[in-house]
């Protein structure tokens, strides 16, 4: 146990000089522009590089095809090309059965409003710029904690396959496309913002797509046509109901501190063609969040109850839900597993008191434990909050904690 410490110790003592070469490793990433479906493969070949430098085996591998008549696969708005954007795989053996996957993602989501997002900016200990948080800040605390135990000369004492995946903003499909590649481990720590909280359990989200058709009459005609935006309303309504059932199901131990973890959200609503017509259709999209309790297919299953017993006859007829978009199940892994209890003392060794919580965003974890049946967390540096907004931002220093947390775990 001493020499666990003492490890430990010399991790610490290692990265506390490292702030300004991950500043800039964090800046480098930033400065590619790796948005989600279109511009990976840059980042992809340049990490690949970075890890090659630290003795690691390196594997750029495609997106098979075929991935996309895959249940679980995501479709974007645009038909996507996997011709030139690979995963990154890189393998650090060790002498032991044990293993482990670190996975983190090089894709970001766009900055229309943020003219100056991939230009990364330095306040003190923060990064400033598309992806510092999400994700690239990641995979920055990944490299880090390699980097000690190579100069430190430390073996790990778990075989090591660090996975940096595209298209999670998408929805997984780099991921996905890992898993049904083969990719298999004794457990996956996501590489995520959790304020450095262990989360073993992610809440889930489906987009739905509600569409009610009406009949079109001239204005003056009215009481003989059917308004489809009214009828629409109506199952707004019934939406709203659904939801407080839902919250009603949902408590949960790992997402009690959150105010409100389910929601039913209506996020778009558009309808009829001319003002003097009786609108004829309405079409609204939305999403559903969920928590571990329910699995996605008992999610759809209710929404389209919810029209299949419509009390009015004519929506009841005219009208149906689909999916075609984001579709991430919620998972659990027992807080006793292994993994979780692993990094829980692997943080205390950093002088951390994590939570043991849920993760209320989706991401990859929910398909390495559900499709790929390994035990799984999320785990990270910086604040969700950060994710997705103007001013994304994350601390070096919280970035090298995650690192040597990282590191303890690999040589427990």
């Amino acid at each position: 146990m001493t020499s666990i410490f003492m490890q430990n110790e010399d991790i610490k003592n290692f990265l506390a000089g490292k702030n300004p070469e991950a500043t800039e490793l964090l800046s480098d990433l930033i400065r590619f522009p790796s948005i989600s479906g279109a511009g990976e493969a840059e980042i992809q070949n340049f990490l690949a590089g970075k890890f090659k430098a630290l003795g690691l085996s390196v594997k750029p591998e495609m997106l098979p095809e075929n991935i996309k008549e895959h249940p679980a696969y995501t479709r974007a708005n645009q038909e996507l090309d996997y011709s030139s954007r690979p995963n990154l795989y890189a393998f650090l053996p060790a002498e032991s059965k044990k293993s482990v996957i670190l996975c983190a993602h090089s894709d970001v989501v766009p900055a229309e409003d943020w003219p100056d997002a991939f230009e990364p900016k330095v306040e003190g200990d923060r990064v400033i710029g598309r992806g510092a948080s999400d994700d690239k800040g990641q995979i920055v605390s990944i490299y880090f904690a390699l980097l000690a135990l190579k100069e430190l000369k430390l073996k790990p004492k778990k075989n090591v396959e660090v996975q940096v995946v595209i298209e999670e903003e998408v929805g997984g499909n780099g991921a996905l496309a890992a898993i049904l590649s083969g990719h298999k481990a004794d457990g996956v720590i996501v590489l995520e913002s959790t304020n450095l909280n262990v989360c073993p359990a992610n809440r889930g989200a489906v987009w739905y797509k509600i569409e009610v058709t009406g009949k079109p009459v001239h204005m003056g005609r009215i009481r003989e046509g059917v308004n489809a935006v009214e009828k629409m309303a109506e199952v707004m309504k019934e939406l709203r109901r659904y939801e407080k059932k839902l919250i009603a199901e949902s408590d949960h131990p790992l997402f009690r501190e959150y105010q409100q973890p389910v929601q039913v959200n209506i996020g778009t609503i558009k309808g009829g063609d001319w003002p003097a017509t009786v609108a004829g259709w309405a079409e609204m999209e939305g999403g559903v969040g969920f928590l571990p309790n329910k699995r996605l297919e008992e999610v759809q299953e209710e929404l389209r109850a919810i029209l299949a017993n419509f009390p009015d006859a004519w929506t009841k007829e005219h009208s149906r839900v689909s999916f075609p978009k984001l579709h991430n199940d919620a998972y659990e892994t027992p807080v006793n597993d292994p993994i979780v209890a692993g990094l829980t003392e692997a943080a205390g060794l950093s002088g951390l008191t994590p939570k043991v919580t849920g993760f209320i965003a989706s991401c990859d974890g929910r398909l390495y434990n559900r499709v790929g049946k390994m035990p799984t967390v999320v785990f990270g540096a910086g604040s969700i909050r950060d994710a997705h907004s103007r001013g994304e931002n994350i601390s070096i220093t919280e970035v090298l904690k995650a690192s040597e947390v990282l590191a303890n775990y690999l040589l427990m």
